[in-house]
């Protein structure tokens, strides 16, 4: 077999479905492989449109997304929806041709070293020199991807890397065939009970759950949670959505250019859960936050729960996990819940979304439409089973303020962070 054999061989043993791809130089070794071992492959029209359907697929599925370039300029358009990965923390591999190893670092052509282009966007960048090294480094690649906060890899892969002939017998086998993000880790006992005691005591405390209750499928501990403590939830705009139906606790997006609720400003306790410390949570920086506000962080990355500040409580633990147990803590502490605090931001979160859902439009002759006769035509139309794309810019803020007042379902795909 070849090297192109044995790489289409190892991505469909981790169910890779199909690989999107812009034939070119250096791809023609896989794109035959992938042929004959019938791996779909989605042809797209630019190397843009291929990252993104990988990228796409990736944050819908929490499963690697595979997309295939070949050298030079159809590498760089690439980083488009890797680089949308790199925001958003989406797992995704980028596999590039290249002309012949003999060549590389001596003007052939489309000479570039990609690897060190790639890096500042990826978890982890490879040239793969040997043929017999594919199972490995596709192994390595997919578990990068997919532990701790999931992201980004890419593996450059020489025409003659490809096309050389390998003895099967000499592969160093088995290798995990894991393709999706599962962290799935408990957190530590002593502080998942300090931080129930914290929520407990605060008086406004609220829970902004971002991408890695997504990536661990952690909607329905947190719901579940939230419904038992009554503390009103948010999600940073344009990270992942976990609440798929109608809940009392969710307030909506923080961090829009619309705005939102005094929720931030007020609160004394935020719990960071699976979200990181940016703009959308005004860096937890003073005057912006209330002072002497607390924080408790959880994430599934040793490195997130320290990322952009300093933590009271860190939980190291995946949300499903970490919210099933905050939930007995909870009730076996008899813990009072926050219902008083609820009411109180649910009407502020009323008052706030009135200006943009209690309107009426009409849509005259003569007259401009605008992004809200937009949404509410959609609200009609949009079912639980519809996966709806929410672009950025205009059109986005009036989705996320007429659409995500009291759900954010997790088959509504934005722009993501990155715009």
């Amino acid at each position: 077999m070849t090297g192109a054999d044995l790489l289409v061989k190892e991505l469909q043993a981790r169910g890779v479905p199909f690989v999107s791809v812009l034939c070119g130089n250096g791809l023609s070794p896989f794109l035959r492989a992938a042929k004959q071992a019938e791996l779909r492959l989605v042809d797209t029209r630019n190397e843009q449109a291929a990252s993104y359907i990988a990228d796409t697929y990736a944050r819908l599925t929490r499963r690697v997304g595979v997309c295939a370039v070949s050298s030079g300029i159809a590498h760089v358009n690439a980083f488009a929806g890797l680089l949308n990965a790199h925001y958003d923390g989406a797992p995704v591999l980028l596999i590039t041709g290249a002309s012949s190893s003999a060549t590389l670092g001596r003007g052939g052509f489309q000479d570039l070293d990609q690897v060190a282009l790639a890096h500042p966007l990826c978890k982890r960048a490879e040239l793969v020199s040997d043929p017999a090294r594919i199972p490995q480094e596709i192994h390595e690649s997919f578990a990068t991807a997919t532990s701790g906060r999931p992201g980004p890899v890419h593996l450059t892969i020489p025409a003659d890397v490809l096309s050389a002939r390998v003895d099967e017998a000499q592969i160093k086998s088995p290798f995990s065939t894991l393709g999706e993000v599962k962290n799935i880790a408990a957190g530590d006992s002593t502080l998942v009970c300090d931080a129930a005691k914290m929520l407990s005591s605060a008086s406004r405390p609220i829970i902004v759950a971002g991408n890695g209750v997504f990536y661990s499928q952690g909607e329905d501990a947190l719901q579940e949670f939230v419904k038992l403590s009554r503390i009103p939830v948010v999600t940073p705009i344009w990270d992942r959505g976990v609440v798929n139906h109608s809940c009392k606790e969710f307030l909506g997006v923080i961090g829009a250019a619309s705005g939102e609720p005094r929720l931030l400003t007020e609160t004394d306790l935020i719990f960071l859960a699976g979200a990181r410390v940016d703009y959308r949570v005004r860096y937890l920086d003073p005057p912006s936050l209330s002072k002497g506000v607390r924080v408790i962080r959880l994430d599934s990355d040793p490195e997130e729960l320290h990322q952009g500040s300093e933590p009271d409580i860190p939980i190291l633990g995946d949300a499903r996990t970490v919210f099933k147990q905050l939930t007995e803590e909870w009730q076996s502490k008899g813990y009072s819940n926050h219902d008083s605090w609820l009411d109180t931001a649910r009407d502020w979160h009323a008052r706030f979304y009135s200006r943009w859902t209690d309107t009426p439009v009409s849509l005259s002759a003569g007259a401009p439409m605008t992004g809200k006769h937009v949404v509410n035509a959609l609200k009609k139309v949009i079912t639980n089973e519809t996966i709806f794309l929410i672009d950025g810019g205009n059109i986005g803020q009036w989705a996320h303020m007429a659409l995500c007042s009291d759900k954010y379902p997790a088959h509504w795909l934005t722009c993501g962070a990155s715009g």
